[in-house]
């Protein structure tokens, strides 16, 4: 796999199989090898497409995703589910639902095989309370994120005028963080913060921007991988993940690629103690172990910038190379 994205792609992240509890359509009709046999041959359709998630009702498939390995499916995905919570069951006896995604793929789904039998066992098919939820993922020490796209029913859909001026200067702070991020071995504290960012989806003080098929059919897959709502700029896994739950610049409402050769990329060069520097339109780094020169380097390239005055001791310094 590349290590850059240079292509917009095609994520499905919410599809249901032949193994839900609440299993609809024609899905429930088949048994596993044939449903993932059509699921390979749709997924092969389309080269676009570069990561989903099976994410039943209160279950982590398991079963479902051996198929698909022992089939041989080429596309990438991360191990997901669809949960059924409380925000405090003594209080309010309304389920939200909730999609977890699990630091779990292709290449690491037989060493946390044990995790997942025990988060099926732990669940039982019941909602939860989202402490005692979010308490036990973090006791086991998994990476995930938890994602409200589908946390409101009415509301899971993409609001296309997110990015008009208005909206960004007005209610930006609605569209950020799309996902909570846990990191492993992360306190407790952070379950409050959980439900905080959960509550401002419920209460309207957060929109969800992304949007994926909920399939119970192969009709609503394969029209929603044909036609998307929206495309990602993230390498397919969990970091891939993350990066979009945090800059929401790399979910686009059309398809644009990067065009590695275009030389309009480069603004520009410096040239330091008679090595070049080239620069792009985008991110920029400067990557050295302490004392290797990066302040000074970014100091010279200062020092002969009109708007910028560097301290005289700076100034010395740097006339010295």
């Amino acid at each position: 796999m590349e290590n850059i994205q240079m292509k917009c792609a095609i994520w499905d992240m919410h599809v249901h199989t032949c193994d839900c509890p609440k299993a609809s359509n024609e899905f429930k009709l088949l048994n596993r090898k044939e449903f993932i046999e059509k699921i390979i041959k749709i997924f092969d359709n389309n080269e676009e497409f570069e990561l989903f998630s099976f994410t039943d009702h209160n279950q982590i498939s398991i079963e479902v995703y051996k198929e698909y390995l022992q089939q041989g499916g080429k596309t990438e995905f991360l191990v997901g589910v669809e949960q059924d919570v409380y925000f405090n069951s003594k209080i309010d006896s309304q389920i939200k639902h909730l999609i977890i995604y699990f630091n779990i793929d292709k290449n690491n789904f037989d060493q946390y095989y044990s995790f997942m039998e025990n988060y099926n066992t732990f669940i039982n098919k019941e909602a939860k309370d989202i402490s005692e939820l979010l308490g036990y993922l973090i006791k086991n020490r998994v990476k995930f994120v938890i994602s409200p796209h589908a946390f409101k029913q009415d509301k899971r859909g993409i609001e296309y005028k997110w990015t008009s001026e208005d909206l960004v200067r007005d209610e930006a702070h609605k569209y950020t963080d799309q996902f909570f991020c846990f990191w492993e071995a992360q306190g407790y504290s952070e379950i409050a913060k959980a439900i905080e960012f959960l509550r401002d989806f419920e209460l309207d003080k957060k929109i969800s921007i992304i949007s994926f098929s909920d399939s119970n059919n192969f009709g609503k897959l394969t029209k929603y991988i044909n036609n998307p709502c929206q495309y990602f700029t993230s390498l397919p896994n969990f970091k891939g993940l993350e990066l979009i739950a945090t800059e929401n610049k790399r979910i686009l409402f059309e398809k644009k690629d990067i065009d590695s050769g275009n030389s309009g990329n480069l603004i520009g060069k410096v040239t330091f103690n008679g090595k070049d520097t080239f620069f792009s339109n985008k991110l920029n780094c400067i990557i050295g172990g302490r004392g290797s020169g990066k302040s000074l380097f970014l100091d010279a390239i200062a020092n002969n910038m009109k708007d910028i005055d560097l301290k005289k001791e700076r100034k010395d310094y740097i006339n010295l190379f």
